[in-house]
């Protein structure tokens, strides 16, 4: 399994428990979280996992996965312990593997469970956030047009996969999304915390608002702000490309190492000294970049109509700028 192996599987009784260790675990010894057992009601398990249709099969899969975490494992997650996070997320996946379903509003508005969900820190904001994100890699859907309020729900997008998109729409609020993506992610609502925290790959757009930080600790991929982050961009980001249009509240490319990073925004004094000031004055730079800007400006104007044609054509401006980055050893 890419993100871990399952150990042992073996019957006791009316249920199974699969003894589990993440990959992040293996990596960190010291972690007291290295394994977690997962107990699902054996029959019931065996029958049900053969359907893997419709909203019975996933209401069942979402009480089953909700139901066989404990409160240790709950807490972890809480408290962002990605061994724990990968834990959870593996055995949802599991379950969830080649599902098929209908629609998201069914999943959003008549399978997951709400409760408390306007206390920050309900365990709801968490849970629900990493079992969509397990359906949309591992079900028969490709995107999530997210649009409803659940401004506390978090993990939204966690290892988001190459080839998956959200789009989070106008008016729509939430928590988090993107943590560990290499999918695409196009912002035009308000996200509460972080988008694109740790990201592997893709492209990630904000063309509303991240009151939080984005692109933090990045490994790859491009991250656009085209309007505002509240916090910083591009903090300790490893690699990728990086590019400000719009405002930040605070710190612009602070500590990052093998990384790009271009700031047309604001503001302009608290960028780090090796990143991109230069480009400015650099006038086949400029022109590229120029594309890119209007066909953002573009979408903020215009409705979504057709999704893959606009990370099709954003993606080709950020390839020539690649390209041009090689070409003149910038």
């Amino acid at each position: 399994m890419k993100n871990g192996e399952i150990k042992k599987l073996k019957s006791r009784g009316k249920s199974m428990s699969l003894t589990y260790t993440s990959a992040i675990a293996k990596q960190n010894q010291s972690n007291v979280f290295d394994n977690y057992n997962f107990n699902i009601p054996e029959k019931e398990y065996k029958n049900r996992l053969k359907e893997r249709k419709g909203t019975d099969y996933i209401k069942f899969a979402y009480e089953t996965w909700k139901n066989s975490l404990d409160k240790n494992i709950i807490t972890a997650i809480k408290n962002y312990n990605y061994s724990a996070i990968d834990f959870a997320y593996e055995q949802a996946c599991n379950l969830l593997k080649d599902t098929e379903f209908n629609s998201w509003q069914e999943i959003f508005e008549d399978i997951l469970d709400w409760k408390d969900e306007n206390n920050f820190n309900a365990d709801c904001n968490y849970l629900n956030g990493l079992f969509i994100s397990a359906l949309l890699n591992e079900g028969n859907k490709d995107l999530l047009e997210y649009k409803w309020k659940h401004e506390n729900l978090k993990l939204l997008g966690f290892r988001l996969k190459h080839g998956r998109i959200i789009i989070i729409k106008e008016l729509s609020k939430v928590g988090e999304v993107g943590i560990y993506a290499e999918g695409d992610i196009l912002n035009f609502g308000s996200i509460k915390c972080s988008m694109a925290v740790r990201s592997t790959g893709g492209i990630q757009i904000n063309i509303g608002i991240v009151n939080g930080n984005m692109a933090f600790k990045s490994f790859a991929g491009t991250q656009i702000n085209t309007f505002y982050v509240g916090r910083n961009f591009a903090y300790m980001t490893e690699g990728g490309m990086q590019i400000n249009f719009g405002n930040v509240g605070c710190y612009i490319a602070h500590c990052t190492s093998g990384s790009k990073q271009l700031n047309f925004g604001y503001p302009r004094n608290k960028m780090t000294d090796h990143t991109s000031h230069a480009y400015r004055e650099d006038k086949e730079l400029k022109r590229i970049v120029n594309r890119l800007k209007n066909e953002l400006e573009y979408y903020k104007i215009f409705p979504l109509k057709d999704v893959y044609e606009m990370l099709n054509k954003t993606k080709n401006i950020v390839n020539d700028i690649y390209a041009y980055f090689n070409k003149v050893k910038l």
